[in-house]
C-alpha cells in the first residue's frame, strides 16, 4: 500500500482518535481507582466508631439461609404460623424469637392492650406455656400439653370463669387438683388423687 497524502491524513486521525479514547479510558481508572481507595478509607475511618442513640422501629435477625429468626421492635410483626402471617390480638413491643422455618415459637412482649406476655408456643403457634400479666383483671401461668389441652393455670387468665383459681390436670387430661377462689365467695376446693 502506497502511502500518499489521504492516506496519511486518514491514518493521523484515526491515531489521534485513539490517542482520546485512551485518555478517557485511563482517565475512567483513575476515576474508579480513586473511589475505590476513598470508600476503603471513609471505612476503615469510622470503622470503631461508637453511636450513641440507634433509633430504629424494627430489627429483623436473618440466619445464613435468610429466614428471619428474631424481631426486636415497636410494633413486631404479627406471628408466622406455618408458613402463614396471621394478626396479633393487639399491637406489641417486644422480642421474638422463631424457629428454623421462621414459625413464631417463643416472646416477650408488651400489648397495647395492657397484656405483657412470656410465652413459649410449640409447632403449629399455640402457646405451650405463657407467664402474663395484665392487671387485676389478667395475670397468671398457664401451661399446655403439645396438643393445647390444659395442664395447669393459675391466677387469673381472662377466661370464661370468674375469681383466681389453680388447676392441675394430667397428661390425660383428666383433672387432679382445681382450687378456685371466686369473687366474694370461698374457696372452692376439689382434689382427685
Amino acid at each position: 500500500m502506497e502511502l500518499n497524502q489521504s492516506n496519511f491524513e486518514a491514518l493521523q486521525q484515526r491515531t489521534a482518535k485513539l490517542e482520546r479514547r485512551l485518555k478517557l479510558i485511563n482517565l475512567f481508572w483513575i476515576l474508579i481507582f480513586g473511589v475505590l481507595f476513598t470508600s476503603a478509607w471513609s471505612m476503615n475511618k469510622y470503622s470503631g466508631e461508637v453511636i450513641d442513640n440507634l433509633r430504629v422501629r424494627l430489627i429483623t435477625v436473618l440466619d445464613e439461609k435468610g429466614t428471619e429468626r428474631m424481631y426486636i421492635g415497636s410494633p413486631v410483626p404479627g406471628p408466622m404460623t406455618n408458613g402463614k402471617r396471621i394478626p396479633r390480638v393487639s399491637p406489641a413491643t417486644g422480642i421474638i424469637i422463631n424457629d428454623l422455618a421462621g414459625n413464631e415459637r417463643s416472646g416477650w412482649a408488651f400489648l397495647d392492650n395492657g397484656r405483657q406476655n412470656l410465652c413459649f408456643d410449640g409447632e403449629g403457634g399455640a402457646e405451650i406455656v405463657c407467664l402474663s400479666q395484665g392487671g387485676v383483671e389478667h395475670g397468671g401461668l398457664a401451661i399446655k400439653d403439645k396438643n393445647s389441652n390444659w395442664l395447669m393455670l393459675l391466677g387469673r387468665l381472662g377466661y370464661s370463669e370468674k375469681g383466681v383459681k389453680l388447676f392441675m390436670n394430667d397428661f390425660k387430661g383428666r383433672p387432679r387438683v382445681k382450687l378456685q377462689l371466686e369473687e366474694m365467695k370461698t374457696l372452692l376446693p376439689n382434689l382427685n388423687c
